[in-house]
């Protein structure tokens, strides 16, 4: 007994990736905003409550790129992140060390809530979420992280949304191999 047939499977298989492909070619990026941050502001929820009032709202998906300009504070700050992951005792889900030396901090996706995901990143939430966590072992440095926001708008249903937005998260991954966070597992 066979719990399917390998061609029924691959025609299947085909036939998605052609619903995909078309589903793609009617969908855009689109450049959506940029934020930037002093880590001071970033210390506590409150603190940063202020700050998130810049964000536009939209229920359209988002892919989003961290990045830190300053050389120096990006030195300092993959210092600090590997001083401490390496003495830390502190229980918190850090995104995957990439060892690269890359500006781009990490690139990621959202399709519900950008806001808490954002603060998962900097720092002010609890750290059961895989994510930078920035606050948490920045040693209080002063330095300033731009947040690239762009738009994924698709024509189409939302259930295949998702996998356009990662399908492109994951080009943007590659093209900027991001110092943080793990490429999708898609291909």
């Amino acid at each position: 007994m066979t719990l399917f047939t390998e061609e029924d499977i691959l025609s299947q298989s085909k036939r998605y990736a052609r619903f995909l492909t078309e589903e793609l070619s009617n969908t855009e990026l689109k450049f959506f905003q940029k934020i930037v941050l002093n880590s001071s502001q970033y210390r506590s929820k409150e603190k940063l409550e202020p700050h998130l009032s810049e964000l536009s709202k939209t229920n359209i998906p988002l892919i989003y790129v961290i990045k830190i300009d300053n050389i120096e504070h990006h030195n300092a700050l993959l210092k600090s992140f590997r001083d401490n992951k390496e003495n830390s005792s502190v229980e918190i889900k850090l995104s995957k060390d990439n060892e690269v030396d890359s500006s781009v901090l990490y690139v990621g996706s959202s399709t519900t809530d950008f806001k808490k995901r954002l603060k998962n990143h900097l720092g002010v939430l609890s750290g059961s979420v895989y994510s930078l966590h920035l606050s948490k072992w920045d040693d209080n440095l002063d330095y300033e992280v731009i947040v690239y926001i762009y738009e994924v708008v698709s024509k189409f249903e939302k259930v295949s949304e998702r996998i356009l937005t990662e399908i492109i998260e994951q080009q943007i991954w590659d093209k900027l191999q991001p110092a943080f966070g793990k490429r999708g597992g898609l291909y």
